[in-house]
């Protein structure tokens, strides 16, 4: 992680679990960690990787419970409610408690190391959002969405925390928003897929 002000934090997250397929190729990018790398190697060193991987699995199969209230045991969206938006609460409170945790191992790090670090002064503007999701992953995309379309007032609840790798609030994480990536998503069950105009066009034109 980079713990100078990223010009942007990319935010994957991943599908169901594949292993023991012995296909080297689809093993390394099962593994989280090669796709945080491969994320940095095509976005830039100065990119924050951040991989979500689903907090409950039933079987191979990624339930993204916590984000998405309306998904069966299955991780299947029925439909995408984005009353008190649990997909965005949950991932910022997520990436908080990443940070924390990130910045005391680097913290213990630069303890031990005789090597000096030089900061850099930390940007004014709040780094920019990418969101991908990849296979089953893309249904917290479409939650997001769908929360995105919704969002109207300014949120008064700002996380503790003053650096600037992160959005400090979820106003700032919507204005953060500036793509959404789609790899290799098919779901093929009813309400996968948002099909309200009013969604879509909210999110395709400006909000803010």
């Amino acid at each position: 992680m980079n713990s100078l002000a990223p010009s942007a934090n990319a935010i994957f997250f991943n599908g169901d679990r594949v292993q023991g397929t012995g296909n080297p190729v689809v093993e390394k990018l099962s593994n989280l960690q090669n796709i945080a790398s491969i994320l940095v190697s095509k976005l830039g060193v100065r990119v924050n990787a951040w991989v979500v991987d689903a907090p409950l699995f039933n079987g191979p199969f990624a339930v993204y419970k916590e984000l998405i209230p309306t998904i069966n045991s299955r991780g299947e969206p029925a439909s995408y409610v984005p009353d008190g938006f649990p997909a965005t609460s949950s991932l910022q409170l997520l990436l908080f408690n990443c940070l924390q945790e990130a910045k005391k191992i680097i913290s213990s790090v630069e303890k031990t190391s005789s090597t000096d670090r030089h900061s850099t002064p930390a940007s004014d503007t709040c780094p920019r959002t990418i969101l991908l999701g990849f296979s089953k992953g893309g249904v917290v995309l479409n939650q997001l969405l769908s929360e995105l379309a919704s969002y109207e007032n300014p949120e008064i609840h700002h996380l503790q925390h003053h650096d600037h790798i992160l959005p400090h609030s979820m106003d700032d994480f919507f204005k953060s928003i500036m793509e959404f990536h789609y790899i290799d998503v098919g779901l093929n069950c009813r309400g996968a897929y948002p099909t309200d105009h009013t969604v879509i066009n909210r999110t395709r034109n400006p909000i803010f």
